[in-house]
C-alpha cells in the first residue's frame, strides 16, 4: 500500500480520489459492511487504475465471482494511460484473476520480460497449479518463491495447503513454528498451526487455532473452511454446515463453501438442498471436476445412471485436460464410480476397465477387487470372479459382503451349465445388494485442499 500512496505525495488527483475510496473500503470492512467495502474497492480502481491494493483485496478474499472479476477488468479506464502501461496493467491484473485457468507456459513480450521471475507472478502460477489439483507442481513453484523470500505473504497460504495435501508433516510443523515466532499477530501464522493439527487429526487443537486465526482476520476464508473440516472429520455435520455457511458469506466468489455444503446436506439425506448447493458451486466454477463428481454421485444415488455417467465423464475429461498428477485419494473414487455406473448400465467390460484403473492408483483396495469380481460374476465368468473375490479377501479378510459374493459364486460354479430363471434372478438380486461396495467411494471432495484448501483440497 505504501507504493501506491507515493502517488498521493506527488499530488495526483486521481491517486488521491482512488486512495480515499480504498480507505473507505477498509473502514467499511472493519465495520463488517462487506457490500459497501466491495463497491469502494471497485470505485478505487475506476478512479485510479494503478490502485493494485484494491484489486488484490477483492481477489485474495474471493469477493467477486469469475464473471464479475472479468467484467471489472474490462471496465477499467485503460484509455487514460499509455499503451505500454495498459499492456503491463492488463497482464498483471489478468494473471491475478485467472486462478482457475490451466497453467500454460507464457512467452512474455520484451517489454514484460522483467516479470518472468517476479515472485508475485510465480505465486499466481502456483495457485493455478493448485486449483487444477497438481499439488506437486504447485509446491515446486512455491519453493522457488520462498527461496527468494522465505515469508512471502501471498505465497504462504498456497504453500501451507500444498504441505497439507502432500502430507509433509515435518515441513508444515517447522514452517508453522517459524511463522508464529516471527509474526505472532498475523492470521496466517495460526492458520499454519491449525492446519498442522488438522493434518495429524488433532481436531480439537485445530479448531482452537483456526478460531484464533479468524479472530485476527475475520475475512480469512481458508481458516473458516479449515474450521469446518475439523468438524467433518468427527462426523459433526450440523456444526460443519454452520461453519461452511460462515465461509460462504465471506468467500462469495469461491465455489468451495457451496460444494462442501452440498456434500454435508447429501450426507444428511437432504437431497433438495444438496442439489441446490452443488448447482451454486457449478455456476461459480463450471469446470471444476470435484463438483461434477459430486453431482454424478448425487444422480447415481437417485438412480439416474445416464446423467450420473455424463457428470463422471465430464470430471474425468477435465482432469485429463489439465494433465494433473492423479492423486490417489482424490481420483480413485472417480474411477470406481465410473465402474459402478457402467455396471448399472450393464456395460460390464467397461466397468472392469474403470475398476482396474482405480487399482492402478490404489493397488491395495479390497473393495475395488470385489467390484471387479462382481462384474465377472454378472458376465457369467465364475472362475475369474472367484479369483477376484479371493484377491479382495487377501486384502480385507473380514469383509462379509465379499465373503457372501464368493460363496454365491462357488455355489453357481457347482451347478450345471443350464441355469434356471430363478438362479438368474438370484444373481441379479445379489448385484442390487452391492451398494455397500459403492457407499464408501461415492464422495471424494473431503480431501483438504485446502484449501483446498484449498486448497483445498482440495480441498480438497
Amino acid at each position: 500500500m505504501m507504493t501506491h500512496f507515493f502517488g498521493i505525495l506527488t499530488g495526483s488527483k486521481k491517486c488521491i480520489r482512488g486512495a480515499t475510496s480504498y480507505l473507505k473500503g477498509l473502514v467499511h470492512e472493519e465495520l463488517e459492511n462487506k457490500e459497501a467495502a466491495i463497491q469502494c474497492y471497485k470505485s478505487a480502481l475506476q478512479m485510479d487504475i494503478f490502485c493494485f491494493e484494491a484489486l488484490d483485496i477483492l481477489i485474495s478474499y474471493n469477493a467477486l465471482t469469475a464473471a464479475e472479476e472479468r467484467l471489472l477488468l474490462n471496465s477499467l479506464p485503460y484509455h487514460q494511460i499509455s499503451n505500454e502501461e495498459a499492456k503491463l496493467v492488463k497482464f498483471v491484473y489478468e494473471s491475478k484473476i485467472n486462478k482457475y485457468a490451466k497453467p500454460v507456459e507464457v512467452k512474455l513480450e520484451n517489454s514484460l520480460k522483467l516479470l518472468e521471475n517476479n515472485l508475485d507472478y510465480l505465486v499466481c502460477i502456483a495457485e493455478r497449479h493448485f486449483n487444477n489439483y497438481n499439488f506437486r507442481e504447485a509446491y515446486n513453484c512455491t519453493l522457488l518463491v520462498v527461496k527468494s523470500d522465505p515469508l512471502h505473504e501471498k505465497c504462504l497460504p498456497i504453500l501451507i495447503s500444498c504441505l497439507y495435501e502432500l502430507n509433509k508433516k515435518n515441513n508444515l510443523y517447522n514452517l508453522a513454528h517459524e511463522l508464529v515466532n516471527m509474526y505472532p499477530t498475523k492470521c496466517i501464522s495460526w492458520y499454519a498451526i491449525a492446519t498442522y493439527y488438522l493434518l495429524i487429526s488433532n481436531n480439537e487443537m485445530a479448531r482452537k487455532y483456526f478460531t484464533k486465526s479468524t479472530s485476527l482476520d475475520t475475512n480469512f476464508g481458508p481458516a473458516w473452511l479449515g474450521f469446518a473440516h475439523s468438524f467433518v472429520s468427527e462426523g459433526e455435520h450440523d456444526q460443519a454446515i454452520s461453519a461452511y455457511f460462515s465461509a460462504s458469506k465471506l468467500m462469495t466468489g469461491s465455489h468451495l463453501p457451496y460444494l462442501y455444503l452440498g456434500i454435508e446436506y447429501a450426507l444428511n439425506n437432504n437431497l433438495k438442498l444438496a442439489l441446490k448447493f452443488y448447482k451454486d458451486a457449478l455456476a461459480l466454477s463450471p469446470d471444476d471436476p470435484h463438483i461434477k463428481h459430486e453431482l454424478g454421485s448425487f444422480y447415481y444415488q437417485n438412480g439416474e445412471y445416464d446423467l450420473a455417467r455424463s457428470y463422471f465423464n465430464d470430471a474425468l475429461n477435465r482432469i485429463q485436460t489439465v494433465e494433473a498428477e492423479i492423486t490417489q485419494y482424490i481420483w480413485e473414487p472417480l474411477f470406481n464410480n465410473l465402474g459402478h455406473v457402467s455396471r448399472k448400465l450393464k456395460d460390464y467390460d467397461l466397468a472392469i476397465q474403470y475398476h482396474e484403473r482405480a487399482l492402478m492408483v490404489s493397488p491395495k483396495n479390497g473393495g475395488t477387487c470385489a467390484a471387479i469380481g462382481l462384474n465377472y460374476m454378472l458376465k457369467g465368468d465364475m472362475e475369474t470372479a472367484v479369483f477376484k473375490f479371493h484377491q479382495a479377501l487377501s486384502i480385507k479378510k473380514d469383509d462379509t459382503l465379499t465373503i457372501e459374493l464368493l460363496n454365491n459364486a462357488l455355489e453357481f460354479m457347482n451347478l450345471t451349465q443350464g441355469y434356471s430363471n430363478k438362479e438368474e434372478n438370484s444373481i441379479a438380486e445379489e448385484s442390487q445388494n452391492c451398494s455397500q461396495l459403492e457407499v464408501s467411494q461415492e464422495s471424494s471432495s473431503k480431501s483438504l485442499s485446502c484449501i483446498e484448501m484449498s486448497m483445498s483440497d482440495s480441498l480438497m
